[in-house]
């Protein structure tokens, strides 16, 4: 249950960081409007701009686990995947170094980044199956 739990937040947070796709949004259907009620005007729907993701720092994050992972990824990223792959590899890459950063500025979330690092860990052994970086450090 604790894995589950770790790979929720996980999940939650690669979630938060990525842009709405066209299977995100839900159109409701609207019923016909009676033969004698008066059209109506459409109503502008507001576009909100998706906020940028801040830049990334590339130094070490100072969780020996994390600073595997992140290693290990960008090895994976460079060595095994096919160059149409990368680009989104690298945004997620990011936006975990990203909250795990911010997470580490936080004392309360600090304590749990090596779990959480090591549930990304896990997490990518069955996601990216083509990687064999995970369980050995770069050399």
């Amino acid at each position: 249950m604790h894995i589950f739990l770790k790979f929720l937040v996980i999940a939650a947070l690669l979630a938060c960081e990525r842009a709405p796709t066209a299977a995100d949004v839900v159109v409701a259907e609207v019923p016909a409007a009676p033969v004698d009620a008066p059209a109506l005007a459409p109503t502008p729907v507001p576009v909100v701009p998706v906020a940028p993701v801040d830049a990334v720092d590339d130094g070490p994050l100072g969780v020996d686990t994390c600073d595997r992972y992140v290693d290990n990824y960008r090895r994976c990223i460079a060595e095994a995947l096919p160059a149409d792959e990368r680009p989104i590899h690298t945004r997620v890459l990011d936006g975990q170094r990203l909250a795990w950063a911010r997470a580490r500025a936080d004392q309360a979330l600090a304590a749990g980044l090596a779990d959480a690092c090591e549930a990304a860990t896990t997490a990518a052994r069955v996601s990216v199956p083509r990687c064999k970086h995970w369980s050995s450090p770069p050399e």
